[in-house]
């Protein structure tokens, strides 16, 4: 019974781990590549696992020692998970010049080692224990549920270097009490451990790579000698702010794109009134307030650094509603650059972390002007929505 309780364990801390850092890579991928990469991370864990529940189903009876071989399996889940992730993610440095899909292609062979020794640990677990299937795969699937609960609350908090790290400790205390119930030789917890701590040590919080590509706009914030002032992992995006020097403003992206405007409080609403004054320059966000001058209730979906906020102050709105759907977005306007921003704090703004048509059919006003220009679903995309539309 305390070996049965010991595998519970172990399958908990495989499945936890695995599911956390299939959940860890879309957003690690998505900043260094594309959004659509959420795509091939479910591939390539759906790619390892295969891999390694046809190597279980051919030779797993051959073997033997198979819960031995597990345990090995699970410890070099561990080590490889932060080794695999900091090689994937240094490629764009590595390789500066190359082609994009070539650098994907070896990044989708070094991330899948990983989830080929944790299908392999789960699949010899499941087979020689076929007695106890249906707890152990209890077990599996509660641990996949509470590491996307996990992920969901932990990233923001710990940012995706930290988060990693806690995977592979989770995996490789599996490892160890695995080791223990196998009396599995004590060199090679000798080995895995110090392996863990010297990565943890040498690379710390530089696991995940932080340069940006030079095709997305960070990376041409980048070459304009711009520097990153914070930095946010959410579930949504990686937030960062960029301090130009150049001029009065600064830059908010997600995952290196979809950039918006910090604009300074002062300078914007000078420029605006200038622009007002002399009808020489019109911008496509000032139009409506030419059909509906001074309106008496305006809503911004997706403010973001808040021109859209300020150029409706300026044509002269009565009221100003923002729906800002990202919470570290809406979190800086209202908090660190509160000051510097100033439109926050204006008596006729109210900012709301909502999406905008849940906002509009839960508000129970109606709107003289709706202003929503640029809005990136970078929510739908980044959790695979998409494959649930239909023709």
């Amino acid at each position: 019974m305390k070996n049965r309780f010991g595998m519970y364990v172990i399958v908990f801390c495989t499945a936890w781990s695995a599911l956390s850092l299939e959940l860890l890579q879309t957003r690690v991928l998505s900043a260094l590549y594309y959004n659509n990469i959420v795509y091939l991370t479910v591939t390539v864990a759906l790619l390892g696992f295969g891999i390694s529940g046809v190597f279980v189903s051919i030779f797993a009876r051959r073997l033997r020692n198979p819960e031995k071989l597990a345990s090995i399996s699970l410890g070099l889940f561990s080590i490889s998970t932060f080794f695999c992730l900091r090689a994937a993610s240094y490629l764009p440095v590595a390789l500066p010049y190359s082609g994009t899909l070539i650098k994907l292609a070896i990044s989708y062979f070094i991330l899948t080692v990983p989830f080929v020794f944790a299908g392999f640990t789960l699949g010899l677990i499941f087979m020689t224990h076929g007695y106890d299937i249906y707890r152990l795969y209890f077990f599996d699937l509660i641990a996949s549920a509470l590491g996307a609960i996990c992920f969901t609350f932990l990233l923001r908090p710990f940012g995706a270097d930290a988060l990693i790290w806690i995977v592979c400790a989770i995996a490789l205390v599996g490892f160890i009490i695995y080791a223990y119930i196998t009396h599995l030789s004590k060199w090679y917890i000798a080995s895995l451990v110090p392996l863990f701590l010297l990565g943890l040590i040498c690379w710390g919080n530089n696991l995940v790579n932080k340069e940006p590509v030079y095709y997305k706009f960070a990376g041409e914030l980048k070459q304009q000698q711009a520097k990153v002032e914070c930095s946010i992992w959410t579930t949504i995006a990686k937030i960062d702010v960029w301090s130009e020097g150049t001029n009065d403003s600064k830059r908010l992206t997600q995952d290196g794109d979809a950039p918006t405007t910090f604009p300074s409080a002062l300078y914007r609403e000078r420029q605006l009134l200038n622009q007002k004054d002399s009808k020489s320059f019109l911008t496509p966000q000032s139009i409506p307030y030419l059909i509906r001058p001074e309106p008496n209730d305006v809503l911004v979906i997706g403010p973001g650094g808040g021109q859209e906020m300020v150029i409706a102050n300026t044509f002269g709105a009565k009221h100003i509603d923002g729906a800002e759907i990202n919470p570290a977005t809406f979190d800086l306007v209202r908090g660190r650059y509160r000051d510097y921003l100033q439109w926050p704090m204006w008596s006729n703004v109210s900012l709301y972390n909502a999406e905008g048509r849940h906002f509009i059919s839960s508000a129970g006003k109606k709107y003289d002007v709706i202003s929503m220009t640029g809005v990136d679903t970078l929510s739908a995309l980044n959790s695979g929505a998409y494959v649930l539309a239909g023709c």
